[in-house]
């Protein structure tokens, strides 16, 4: 009878070693599910960081600067840039993206027009068409406004008017500037 006995608490301890081995696996378990889930939320939010900073890099590079800006009666805009970046800017003359744009106000920073190079009412006749505006370098072009960004009418715009535009190159840079008609 005594065997009896000492082979049903042996049973009996045999449990709880079963049950803290099992515990023991689990917990191993969930810090290996949970060191996995660490590494990979963290090596997307590394990929998201780093990719900011390349955005923020280009755009700090990329500066045009006006120079000079100059209406003429006959709806000729004349400008001279300067690409003061690191980085060549795209001068488009086309409507298909990337563009580049011109927003024009009026002294009380009304909105007159803001149209695409190459559209009816600003076309670029001189210095852009797909041509670039290399570091370091200044170059003329010539807008003529029309339709839309017509400004040529004295009632309307006398003149001594001042006006302010802003050009974006196709999202890689962007100026503006103040000018009197």
């Amino acid at each position: 009878m005594k065997l009896r006995k000492i082979g049903k608490r042996n049973k009996k301890g045999i449990t709880p070693i079963i049950a803290v081995i099992l515990l023991m696996m689990m917990t191993v378990a969930a810090a290996g599910a949970a060191f996995f889930w660490v590494l990979r939320m963290q090596s997307s939010f590394q990929g998201g960081s780093e990719q900011h900073s390349e955005t923020l890099s280009s755009n700090i590079n990329s500066m045009v600067d006006v120079i000079h800006s100059q209406y003429i009666d006959n709806g000729n805009f004349t400008l001279i840039l300067q690409n003061t970046g690191s980085i060549p800017i795209t001068l488009t003359s086309t409507t298909v993206s990337p563009t580049t744009n011109i927003l024009l106000k009026d002294s009380n920073s009304k909105l007159i027009c803001s149209e695409t190079f190459g559209s009816v009412s600003a076309n670029c006749t001189v210095g852009c068409g797909g041509s670039n505006l290399d570091v370091g370098s200044q170059k003329m072009i010539i807008v003529n406004l029309s339709t839309n960004c017509d400004i040529s009418n004295a009632t309307t715009y006398p003149n001594g008017t001042t006006f302010n535009f802003e050009l974006d190159f196709g999202g890689q840079a962007g100026t503006g500037a103040d000018f009197d008609k």
